[in-house]
């Protein structure tokens, strides 16, 4: 789980969503990603109002066809997929 890598989301509900979406970060505003001088497509996922838009998006590309991210670069795992799909199908709440 990508939460026991990263102290700072403890305790945070959907912390483990952002880190899971940016953890290459590629789709953020500065990608500090080598080869990334700019978020993929425009696509900004650097914050969960971000991400949120993004559901639909995020569903195609990370969950069902599991293109993203790209290379698989962050090491994400089917678990963590399958947790994203379920915070979208229950309706990608932020609360």
């Amino acid at each position: 789980m990508i939460g026991k890598h990263y102290p700072m989301t403890y305790g945070l509900r959907h912390g483990w969503l952002v880190l899971a979406l940016i953890g290459a970060v590629c789709h953020a505003e500065h990608p500090t990603q080598p080869g990334f001088a700019s978020a993929p497509l425009g696509v900004l996922l650097d914050t969960p109002e971000r991400i949120q838009a993004a559901a639909p998006r995020i569903q195609q590309q990370a969950v069902t066809t599991q293109a993203m991210p790209i290379g698989n670069l962050t090491g994400m795992l089917p678990d963590e997929r399958a947790r994203v799909g379920a915070w979208i199908a229950g309706g990608a709440k932020l609360d």
